[in-house]
């Protein structure tokens, strides 16, 4: 009894696990769930934002913002490329929808900030700070 309730339980733990997608497993997020920095930028680079896949908050897109502002809705196994100007961008995710989805999205929100740069356009001693 003793090992079946171990068991029962290791297999519960592991269906809420996800698991990354590589970039060209992910399927693009359709056009109607990303909103914003669709068309190239001079000088500018490219964000790309793949969503993992398994069971844990599959049921809920996650909101993509870009300095606050809604740029996608992902859903598990979906990216979204983003052509953003040069500089300082803040990257942020948040639980997105109705129901269950909308209770606590503050409390689950994240943000990172990110140095967006044109990589043709970088000088060597731009490269991770390894030169500087």
């Amino acid at each position: 009894m003793r090992k079946q309730l171990i068991l029962a339980c290791a297999v519960s733990l592991s269906a809420c696990a996800t698991k990354p997608v590589s970039d060209t497993a992910a399927v693009p997020a359709p056009a109607e769930r990303v909103f914003m920095y669709q068309s190239a930028v001079p000088d500018g680079g490219t964000l790309v934002v793949t969503r993992d896949v398994g069971l844990s908050g599959s049921a809920c897109d996650i909101g993509i913002m870009v300095d606050g502002q809604d740029v996608a809705r992902l859903r598990t196994g979906e990216r979204a490329t983003f052509n953003l100007p040069a500089g300082e961008v803040t990257l942020g995710a948040k639980p997105v929808g109705s129901g269950l989805c909308s209770i606590g999205t503050d409390r689950l929100r994240r943000e990172t900030g990110l140095i967006i740069k044109n990589w043709l356009g970088a000088e060597i001693s731009d490269w991770f700070g390894l030169f500087g």
